[in-house]
């Protein structure tokens, strides 16, 4: 007898496979596009860093310590933060910059980033 195609068995075996195999892809894609937006917002941060240092050497000690985001986009030290989920902005943000007790030249920065959906640890 000659048999063409596949029996219902090979079908449902294919589309079992393909279905376990897609599953895989969904699951590693969300984790990539999750592990995407952590790094943007640590970016931010290292970003909110770096214009802080220039800042304070520019300008010396921002009085009361503390240098925000405003301060920092209209001295032109960094851009605009947006969020990766949508266009909304991080404009609450600032930057803590902390003196050594005893070494007065020794500076610390603590940064607060604060986005629509993150917020840094201990802000």
């Amino acid at each position: 007898m000659n048999k063409k195609g596949f029996t219902i068995v090979e079908l449902l075996t294919v589309i079992s496979i393909l279905a376990i195999i897609s599953s895989i892809v969904v699951v590693s894609y969300n984790a990539i596009v999750e592990n995407t937006k952590t790094k943007s917002y640590e970016n931010y941060e290292l970003t909110m860093k770096s214009g802080a240092m220039m800042y304070v050497m520019d300008n010396g000690y921002p009085s009361g310590g503390r240098i925000t985001l405003t301060t920092l986009l209209n001295d032109n030290r960094v851009n605009y933060f947006n969020n990766p989920n949508s266009d909304d902005k991080c404009l609450s943000s600032y930057v803590d910059v902390i003196k050594d007790e005893n070494d007065s030249s020794n500076l610390s920065y603590k940064i607060c980033l604060i986005c629509p959906e993150y917020k840094s640890e201990g802000c």
